[in-house]
């Protein structure tokens, strides 16, 4: 399903958020979610860094397709968590940034590596840092 959102970031997160728990108690729903772009769509791109960013832009940084998604849209899209947890409701803008990696992106630019808990910059629409929580795979 396509909706449109109101424009300001609290009212759209609450109109997500009380969508979501009618959805789900539906009779027969296992799992809702919500996501600005599904999987395999690639709306927004950008390089990403763990643990520091650049003082000069690195022409040379690996790519990452970003989007935001809403506490269980994991599961509502059958996608495991792999380690650490999912988003969930107190995952907010005005607490720290978090972000939840795929296990591709650990695979290949991290191999062997647990990077919960560490940093990761992907200047979308902030230059803020995001603390991994999690990994799907």
């Amino acid at each position: 399903m396509k909706a449109t959102v109101p424009a300001s970031i609290p009212v759209g997160r609450q109109f997500f958020k009380d969508v979501l728990s009618q959805i789900a108690t539906l009779p027969g729903v296992l799992a809702a979610g919500a996501t600005m772009a599904p999987p395999g769509y690639v709306d927004s791109t950008g390089a990403y860094w763990v643990d520091h960013m650049p003082a000069l832009p690195d022409p040379t940084a690996p790519a990452v397709i970003l989007s935001i998604v809403a506490p269980g849209t994991f599961a509502a899209l059958g996608i495991p968590l792999k380690s650490g947890r999912d988003f969930s409701d107190s995952d907010t803008f005005d607490r720290p940034f978090v972000a939840v990696v795929n296990e591709a992106l650990v695979r290949k630019s991290f191999p062997n590596q647990n990077l919960l808990g560490r940093t990761i910059f992907c200047p979308f629409d902030s230059f803020q840092g995001m603390t991994i929580i999690g990994v799907v795979g």
